[in-house]
């Protein structure tokens, strides 16, 4: 991994919450706060796709509609989705994704393994170069 990578994941120019949430105290409710909040200069793209605003932050239905490639990914998703936005994430440019998650433990894959569909979350990310986090 190179600093680029790391100035990404620490210091990103954009980033994309998927898995903003309304329900108070969850963990996409919490996220969404707290980014609102901290000061970061720059864009904040809550995506659900069941929400208009979330935290004062215009929400966007999914990430096909976002502007542009968010730097920084936080996913706080159920695991099962997690691999396809990765993958999603990776086509459009993404540089560093953090996932926060329950259970995102060893799943059982077909033989050969797949990297995209079996194993950790961290081994889906590794295969489309975003730095693991989380």
């Amino acid at each position: 991994m190179s600093i680029a990578n790391l100035k990404s994941l620490f210091a990103p120019q954009s980033v994309a919450l998927i898995g903003a949430s309304r329900k108070a105290n969850s963990v996409g409710a919490v996220l969404a706060r707290n980014l609102a909040g901290a000061g970061f200069a720059g864009p904040i793209w809550p995506v659900n796709p069941h929400a208009v605003e979330i935290a004062g932050l215009p929400v966007f239905p999914s990430l096909s509609v976002l502007p542009a490639a968010p730097e920084l990914a936080i996913i706080a998703t159920p695991p099962q989705d997690i691999p396809d936005i990765v993958r999603e994430l990776a086509k459009r440019g993404t540089k560093a994704a953090v996932v926060i998650t329950a259970s995102a433990g060893p799943r059982r894959c077909s033989m050969p393994p797949d990297p995209l569909s079996c194993g950790s979350s961290g081994r889906t990310a590794s295969a489309y170069w975003l730095p693991p986090s989380g």
